[in-house]
């Protein structure tokens, strides 16, 4: 009778979790400030006051990582790493969990001497990997939230 009882309390604490899960998940109202491009998906709401942001130190060190100093984002998103010459994507994080973020390694090759940009992209579809097709950039002001950099 014992184990009996024990299961059930491990099968409805599981239940209990899937459903607190699920309703984490639910979005709340978008700030009427920021705004995002359109996507092939209907864009994510966003869940928080946070105004996306980014700041990278620059010079960055040539090679395969980049440091971004910090993000800022209302949901879950990328910073991605461009070519300022080509606007090829050269690197993306890893999904980052919405507030904010300090010192972010991003594995992106630079070369010495070349320009760069990073920019913000929110997790347009919600599945934790970066897809340019459905995580579009965050627009604050009609502007991509973004920073250049420069490669020792």
């Amino acid at each position: 009778m014992k184990r009996k009882l024990a299961i059930s309390a491990v099968v409805i604490a599981l239940i209990g979790l899937v459903v607190s899960l699920a309703l984490l998940r639910k979005p709340a109202a978008k700030p009427a400030a920021v705004t995002q491009t359109p996507a092939k998906q209907n864009p994510p709401i966003i869940q928080t006051g946070t105004v996306p942001a980014l700041s990278v130190d620059s010079p960055q060190p040539a090679g395969d990582t980049i440091t971004v100093a910090k993000v800022a984002l209302p949901i879950h998103g990328f910073v991605v790493i461009r070519d300022a010459a080509t606007n090829s994507i050269v690197g993306a994080s890893n999904v980052i969990i919405f507030p904010e973020t300090m010192n972010t390694k991003i594995a992106a090759t630079v070369t010495k001497g070349h320009k760069y940009i990073a920019e913000i992209h929110a997790d347009g579809d919600n599945n934790g990997i970066f897809d340019p097709a459905h995580d579009p950039p965050f627009i604050v002001n009609g502007k991509t939230v973004s920073a250049a950099f420069k490669v020792k």
